[in-house]
């Protein structure tokens, strides 16, 4: 599998993922208009705790699958993995709605205990279609797997649009709705009950993917799996740690009154879903190189390859970073047309941006544990970015409140890739070539700062004056990226032939 085949392949996810996101997005935009700060608290807290969830309850198995399928018979695998998983879901789903007092009162949801409800039902689901994913993308058929995440998208849409402005359009106007189809006290509620159904959905559409499947567990594979798989469940929170442990610290270290908390919660998560498009752009290359990164690892090119997928990554991500950076105006329109309480938080979105770049290239850097199965460093990782989590939102939300808990997520996912990168080098040395990708987010960062500079002493700004900024600095940028690399983006698919 060649790097042009990973494009590829990074395309079709790509697909289903940026127009998927997008159109979350979009149903996110919604609720940022209907409702003010401290009304979509609630909610918003529910898809913070869930990419959490997705860790604990899926065990890391979706990397094990890949890693797996290189050397066991892919059926014994398939059968291994669902089965065990199933037994883990009822367990873990029953254990958590019997301890619902307890789990609501440590989450701060002791106001939502039907959204926690909900969000385990959410979970458990998805749980179930995790393996017939990973099967789908092993396999090379990224053209089906791009069609159920984008028919699972499309359904949710459609229902948060009908129950969230439909009904409530047609209650105004004076027509009655059955209650058991639309239930007003339910309200905002129907955000996370839109996505349950869909979710169900997408089960029953993956199927296909459960031929052949036998209930049964082969005891000795089973083990060697966990042996593999428990440290990678910690890694697995690498990237949710701050997600998590950020916005539940939010409530426990601050002391304003509730209403209070809950706007600037909402603040904060409104601006966190601005740097939406480096996250996406991180979740698909990451689906795309996960599998790729294992077919590679016994080729004696391996580590060359790593190291050109990991530069062409930070270059795209420059270019991100920037679009985001220098067109906040527009951004800001996007989250505050009607209740302008959510620009307050503006500010954040360039440090959350660079963060979560930041947590993208430590997944590129992480390829040196998996490959060797040297997976407790990688746990040790995630660990030591956990304490610097909660240190740093201690220290700081406090002080600086969301910026605080901002500046958090930077530090610790700055930190994790330069660990990542110092020991990765000890144990499965990558030629990366550290000096180009420091001088191109230096060159992008200083591009902004000089933006933002400009704009506060010459008094000018909106939504123009950040588009020709964007303009501008992004030729800067690909003229000194192709002036230093012009032998990489030569090689590259589709546009190397126009650089000679």
């Amino acid at each position: 599998m060649s790097i042009k085949s990973l494009a590829s392949q990074t395309l079709w996810y790509g697909l289903s993922n940026i127009l998927g996101r997008f159109l979350n997005y979009f149903l996110t935009l919604i609720l940022f208009y209907i409702y003010k700060p401290e009304q979509i608290a609630g909610v918003m807290q529910v898809y913070v705790i869930v990419p959490f969830l997705n860790i604990l309850f899926t065990l890391g198995l979706e990397t094990s699958y890949f890693r797996f399928s290189q050397t066991v018979d892919k059926q014994k695998l398939f059968n291994t993995l669902n089965t065990f998983l199933f037994g883990s879901t009822i367990i873990l789903t029953i254990i958590m709605i019997l301890s619902n007092g307890g789990m609501t009162s440590l989450l701060d949801m002791q106001r939502n205990t039907t959204y926690y409800t909900w969000m385990i039902w959410l979970v458990a689901i998805d749980t179930l279609s995790t393996i017939p994913f990973a099967k789908l993308r092993h396999e090379n058929r990224p053209k089906r797997f791009a069609a159920i995440k984008l028919l699972n998208i499309v359904i949710n849409v459609v229902l948060v649009l009908f129950f969230l402005v439909l009904c409530p359009k047609i209650i105004a106007s004076g027509t009655t709705i059955p209650t058991w189809l639309y239930h007003p006290a339910i309200g905002i509620g129907y955000f996370i009950l839109a996505n349950l159904a869909a979710s169900i959905v997408t089960f029953f559409l993956l199927l296909p993917q459960w031929k052949g499947y036998v209930m049964q567990i082969d005891k000795g594979l089973l083990k060697q799996i966990m042996i593999y798989s428990y440290p990678i469940i910690i890694v697995g929170f690498g990237g949710m740690i701050n997600d998590f442990l950020s916005r539940i610290t939010y409530y426990k270290v601050l002391h304003n009154p509730l209403p209070e908390l809950d706007r600037e919660f909402g603040i904060f998560i409104a601006n966190y879903k601005l740097a939406v498009l480096a996250t996406l752009f991180i979740q698909v290359f990451k689906m795309g190189a996960e599998p790729f990164f294992f077919k590679q690892s016994g080729s004696k090119d391996a580590p060359a390859t790593y190291a050109r997928v990991t530069k062409i990554f930070s270059i795209i991500c420059c270019v991100l970073f920037l679009f985001i950076a220098m067109n906040l105006d527009i951004f800001k329109l996007l989250i505050a047309r009607k209740n302008v309480e959510y620009a307050e938080g503006i500010h954040i979105v360039p440090i959350l941006t660079l963060a979560n770049i930041f947590l993208g290239m430590y997944y590129n850097l992480s390829v040196w544990y998996k490959v060797t199965n040297n997976t407790m460093k990688g746990a040790l990782i995630t660990l030591i970015g956990v304490i610097i989590t909660i240190a740093l939102n201690i220290i700081f939300v406090p002080i600086f409140h969301y910026t605080g808990a901002a500046w958090a997520t930077f530090f610790c996912y700055f930190t994790m890739l330069v660990i990542s990168y110092i020991w990765g080098q000890k144990y499965y040395p990558i030629p990366y070539d550290v000096k180009n990708i420091f001088i191109y987010f230096g060159l992008v960062v200083g591009m902004y700062f000089l933006s933002t500079y400009l704009s506060n002493a010459m008094q000018i700004g909106g939504i123009l004056y950040g588009i020709a900024c964007f303009i501008i600095a992004t030729i800067v940028f690909l003229f000194v990226a192709i002036k230093i690399d012009k032998t990489e983006f030569a090689s590259l698919p589709l546009i190397g032939k126009y650089i000679s």
